[in-house]
């Protein structure tokens, strides 16, 4: 839905001169500041040309969660964002009538202009460009880490890791919990990660899981609820100390479960077991290496 533009596309459709396109048209994307705010960051090259204006990356936060947003004609619109909701965020001209130059969050999805997004087709919304999306914490602020990817750029995109492994401790020792639902459920209630999903690109996982000695069976998966896994693997009770793995991509033209609108998805890690108990490894003994390595954990990588 939000093909990344480029810069024959973006000039024939906003008027851009060639000496804009030399200087780095879409150099910059969009970024976390160390938790504090949003920010633009050179990137392929020094800013981002808007209308005709080239606004210039930064070092530090150009957007604050306490920054009232726009409306869907590019006007404040009288508030600030609001814990857990998902922003698109805006970059304007310095033509604009409210905070020019600037970046802002807003409700409103873009519309398609030329060939660039935009809040909107004509009068002052034509003057805010679409460089991105951030979905707020329940404290009202920005995270961008392996287990919530909350801010994605809309140019030069990258793909970032996805990663949480549950009950790691890192101690030169193994360390272990137990599984008992026998009903698909969370292997733990930390077993999960989150991310901006951007309506195009994929979004890949797997789960690894080792357990422990003990003729027991049992199934994994990864899922979008807690009760219900869109892929699975069994673990035999035959093997007693072993490691499988389910992997699964989301996303994407080719996958009709996220679609193509942006959204927030949280990816949970399951199991269940038919005996009473089932022991997973959460970590091994480093055995001389920098850290324990993982032994039970769900991986992947966003398009951010």
């Amino acid at each position: 839905m939000y093909a990344q533009n480029t810069i024959g596309a973006q000039i024939s459709g906003q008027g851009l001169d060639l000496a804009a396109a030399r200087a780095g048209l879409g150099g910059a994307r969009l970024e976390q500041n160390a938790g504090l705010g949003l920010f633009l960051a050179a990137v392929a090259g020094p800013g981002i040309a808007v209308g005709g204006d080239y606004i210039p990356a930064s070092t530090t936060p150009q957007l604050l969660a306490t920054d009232n947003l726009i409306d869907a004609t590019g006007a404040d619109a009288g508030a600030a964002m609001a814990a857990s909701t998902l922003y698109y965020i805006y970059l304007s001209s310095a033509a604009a009538t409210f905070s020019p130059s600037r970046l802002r969050g807003s409700l409103t999805a873009p519309t398609r202009v030329g060939g660039i997004y935009a809040l909107g087709a004509a009068g002052n919304a034509a003057n805010w460009l679409l460089v991105g999306w951030a979905r707020t914490t329940a404290g009202i602020g920005f995270q961008d880490d392996p287990t919530y990817r909350g801010v994605v750029s809309y140019y030069n995109r990258q793909r970032r890791s996805l990663f949480v492994c549950p009950q790691y401790v890192d101690d030169d020792a193994q360390t272990t919990y137990g599984l008992t639902s026998a009903v698909w459920a969370l292997i733990d209630a930390a077993a999960q990660v989150s991310c901006i999903y951007n309506g195009e690109d994929a979004i890949e996982l797997s789960a690894h899981v080792t357990k422990s000695a003990g003729a027991i069976a049992a199934q994994f998966g990864i899922g979008r609820t807690v009760t219900d896994p869109d892929v699975a693997a069994a673990f035999p009770s035959a093997l007693t100390n072993a490691t499988i793995t389910a992997a699964l991509q989301y996303g994407g033209t080719a996958d009709p479960r996220l679609g193509t609108t942006p959204q927030f998805v949280t990816f949970a890690f399951l199991g269940f077991t038919t005996a009473v108990l089932v022991t997973l490894v959460a970590d091994q003994a480093r055995n001389g290496a920098a850290a324990d390595p993982p032994g039970t954990w769900l991986a992947g990588s966003v398009a951010c």
